[in-house]
């Protein structure tokens, strides 16, 4: 999101690092600039169970596996009477690199303040204006594959969360390394 947004040009390694990961902490960019934290998920977890009596996790990796289950089962937890199936093959939120310079310059339109934005908010609905973003956001980003030696570091600095949260869920999560 943040690369989408314009807000981030740093590379991948770079926006890992943890100088410029306190850098822009400090300058107050927020703690959703600290990649690495973000993927920590075994205390955060812990902290919901302890904390709260009707908690119910949910796998990234069971939702695509099998999402109306998933969506069934949530609906069920909390108590919602709907018939209603959301659209599992529409994409939300793309983010990622522009794939060229009219990419850049179009998104550079969208996800930046500007003076024709502005009129363009008072001419169409909120609701035509998001699905236009949703649809361009489809069109105009691309995700940069990771290298495997990126894989092979953050496989490294996660595997202690990862086996943590696994133990806490009692679940297999061997997978995460490999993914």
């Amino acid at each position: 999101m943040h690369k989408r947004d314009h807000i981030n040009n740093l590379s991948f390694n770079e926006s890992l690092n943890k100088k410029n990961i306190n850098n822009r902490i400090d300058k107050g960019y927020g703690m959703g600039f600290n990649y690495l934290r973000l993927g920590e998920y075994f205390n955060d977890v812990r902290n919901y169970l302890d904390n709260f009596d009707n908690v119910k996790i949910y796998l990234y990796q069971d939702f695509i596996k099998n999402p109306n289950s998933v969506i069934n089962d949530l609906k069920h937890l909390l108590s919602i009477q709907s018939n209603k199936t959301p659209d599992f093959h529409k994409k939300y939120n793309v983010s990622g690199s522009p794939k060229n310079i009219v990419s850049r310059f179009i998104s550079n339109f969208i996800y930046r303040p500007n003076y024709i934005k502005n009129i363009f908010k008072h001419i169409f609905p909120e609701k035509i204006r998001y699905n236009i973003k949703m649809y361009l956001g489809q069109k105009l980003f691309t995700n940069t594959k990771m290298t495997i030696s990126d894989r092979e570091k953050l496989n490294i600095y996660y595997r202690d969360d990862i086996d943590k949260l696994s133990g806490l869920l009692n679940r297999d999560l061997s997978s995460w390394y490999t993914n």
